[in-house]
């Protein structure tokens, strides 16, 4: 690496280890941490140095000492690099020609090292981008058979690597494929099959499937390794990025250059099959397959997967499978029956209006029942739609340094009070995978320079600001629209069914009745305030962690399929109800990547796309959904009766 900051990288020369150590080179530095090349001075040999650094939250002092910028980060730092050591001491329990081998772990100058086999050579992307073009089948099949190898070796501890891709996977310079970077991985608890780690797992865009995309940690397995291998296959054959999910069933969702074998382009096929079950279990099932004559090969991969068949996909589809892989939402069943029709039905009406098809994410048509078989071609087209809808205007851009006290302001509107709260200026650190937040339209990254890296920090300032003590209530919707657009009533429920220009349509009345500038909150604003503002604890969740999210949001276990009433839970640190649970937010933003942009200044998103941010997770949404970070889209047209807004000003 050239113009090597001193501050954050070792310089060449350091010695570590008492000696053992001499570093030579630098390889690379990402959010989470530095990787060297380092010669081991006793067997004169040339290794790799991976150190813990959290870039953003990390400093070095001119001794090389490594320690928190601020007391607010250590946690975060304590428990990522908890989860570096675990990255290396799976890795030192893996003894396997395929698989690079660490040999070595310390703590030296306030922070955690581990030295692995440095590889003189590739990796597979790298090689893609030198060569200008594809792997032959024969060459691409020499490789699966490396990664087979070392992904039996790796599923044989219960651990799926969960980030396999072409930049994961190195080649030496006698053409050996060694597969690289378990910062992604997990290990199964042998006695209860599930994860040993609640920390969230990360993915690569096109190389995920669902389960992995919606973090459900207990559907993972060695199919959602499978997957990965599928899309690798693929982006090794053509140099093409991997279909994403919401493309898998379109007819030209695979595309190939001649030369390539039916049986070849069946196993990619079966591989990225959306529902996990249909896909390969084992290394011996793929290993099967290959071994049958291609006259054959089709046979077992229909008794195996579903392929690219899109009635068949409608046909077999049932209730349970279609949550896992669509994630459409249904409520949870109440003694209400009637209630539950009516506001099916409330719902299938709006989507008769609507002019664009629902989202492209992968939380669709909550509140509709499943069951009915009419309802399987609809779930399809939605899900596969194209939407060319840029809607949604900006001709009220947030003030985002509007006159500021530290007192609560009060508004009453026809009779109806709401209150914001003063939320003063700060900063918090995001923390996000290199991948995480590229859209399905975004151009992909060079995976080449983030081949050791797991995740990216940014520091995040936000002017100070208000925000709405709950989300808009019924009643306030019809203080100032003069109608309730909800499908469950109640004035004071958050009001839903409501899309973004709805929303921007309220604020503009709601700003001439008042005189005030009210804006919905930027994602910056929003999350700056759910995770509590300067008065943080660094919770999970906007007021709580872990089990004791029921304390402070309405979500898919405790709400009974349905909204409640706002400021029935706890509210978090700054005296903010419901920021997690009850209603999904809209918030001002574009969705986008969030950039590369070490410290950004009160961010309003990108300057235009196809939909808006959403946060904060709702009544029928998992925990995972609840959490602070976690980010949402949708459609501005697009009606979601679990959709709602709170203020900002």
């Amino acid at each position: 690496m050239q113009d090597q900051d001193h501050h954050e990288m070792l310089p060449v020369g350091t010695m570590l280890q008492m000696g053992k150590y001499r570093i030579e080179r630098c390889l690379a530095s990402g959010g989470f941490g530095n990787t060297y090349v380092v010669m081991n001075i006793m067997f004169e040999k040339r290794m790799a140095m991976k150190e813990f650094f959290m870039r953003g939250v990390s400093e070095r002092d001119e001794n090389s000492t490594v320690s928190v910028s601020n007391a607010t980060n250590q946690a975060s730092f304590d428990g990522q690099r908890k989860k570096f050591k675990k990255e290396a001491q799976r890795l030192n329990n893996l003894h396997n020609t395929h698989i690079v081998q660490v040999h070595d772990l310390f703590d030296e100058n306030g922070t955690t090292y581990y030295v692995m086999d440095y590889i003189d050579g590739e990796s597979l992307s790298q090689r893609l981008k030198r060569t200008g073009k594809p792997l032959s089948e024969a060459e691409t099949l020499k490789v699966l058979d490396q990664v087979l190898d070392a992904l039996e070796a790796v599923h044989s501890q219960g651990i799926w690597h969960l980030d396999l891709k072409p930049g994961n996977v190195m080649m030496d310079a006698d053409g050996t494929a060694k597969l690289i970077d378990f910062g992604a991985s997990k290990q199964m608890n042998a006695s209860d099959g599930y994860t040993t780690t609640t920390t969230a797992m990360c993915y690569t865009p096109g190389y995920a499937p669902l389960e992995q995309i919606d973090q459900k940690m207990e559907l993972i397995g060695p199919w959602t390794d499978f997957y990965s291998l599928g899309a690798t296959l693929y982006n090794l054959l053509t140099r093409k990025q991997p279909p994403m999910g919401s493309e898998l069933h379109e007819e030209d969702a695979f595309v190939y250059p001649d030369g390539v074998g039916e049986r070849t382009q069946q196993l990619i096929r079966w591989m990225m099959s959306p529902r996990r079950t249909k896909r390969p279990q084992s290394v011996a099932e793929v290993r099967a397959f290959l071994a049958v004559p291609d006259e054959n090969s089709e046979d077992v991969a229909n008794d195996k997967a579903m392929l690219s068949d899109t009635s068949r996909q409608a046909d077999s589809i049932s209730v349970n499978d279609e949550k896992t892989v669509l994630n459409v939402k249904e409520p949870k069943k109440t003694s209400n029956k009637g209630k539950n029709k009516n506001r099916q039905q409330g719902l299938l009406e709006k989507i008769k209006k609507s002019t664009t098809p629902l989202w492209h994410n992968r939380k669709l048509l909550a509140g509709i029942g499943i069951g009915a078989v009419i309802l399987i071609p609809l779930v399809l087209w939605l899900v596969l739609g194209k939407s060319e809808n840029k809607t949604g205007t900006d001709s009220d851009v947030p003030n985002l340094t509007p006159e500021w006290t530290s007192e609560k302001k009060t508004f009453t509107v026809n009779g109806v009070s709401f209150t914001m709260i003063p939320v003063e200026g700060g900063t918090f650190t995001r923390e996000f995978e290199v991948m995480d937040s590229i859209s399905e339209m975004a151009v992909p990254l060079d995976l080449d320079t983030v081949a050791y890296d797991d995740f990216n920090m940014q520091e995040v300032t936000v002017s100070s600001f208000y925000m709405a003590e709950t989300e808009v209530t019924q009643e306030l919707w019809e203080a100032v629209m003069g109608t309730n657009p909800s499908s469950v009533k109640g004035p004071r429920r958050p009001v839903e069914t409501v899309n973004w220009n709805d929303c921007q349509e309220f604020i503009r009345k709601l700003n001439e009745l008042t005189g005030v500038k009210f804006h919905l909150p930027t994602e910056a604003q929003w999350e700056f305030a759910a995770r509590g503002g300067i008065m943080t604890k660094e919770y999970e969740y906007a007021g709580s962690n872990g089990d004791a999210l029921s304390s402070v949001a309405w979500f898919e276990e405790n709400s009974d399929g349905t909204t409640h009433d706002v400021a029935k839970k706890i509210p978090n640190e700054l005296g903010l109800f419901d920021m997690s649970g009850n209603v999904c937010e809209w918030c001002y933003d574009w969705y986008g990547p969030y950039g590369t942009e070490p410290r950004l200044t009160n961010p309003m998103g990108p300057a235009s796309g196809n939909f808006r941010v959403a946060r904060g997770g709702s009544w029928n949404e998992s925990s995972w959904e609840c959490i602070v970070s976690t980010r949402s889209y949708a459609n501005p047209p697009n009606y979601l009766e679990y959709f709602g807004f709170r203020l900002a000003l």
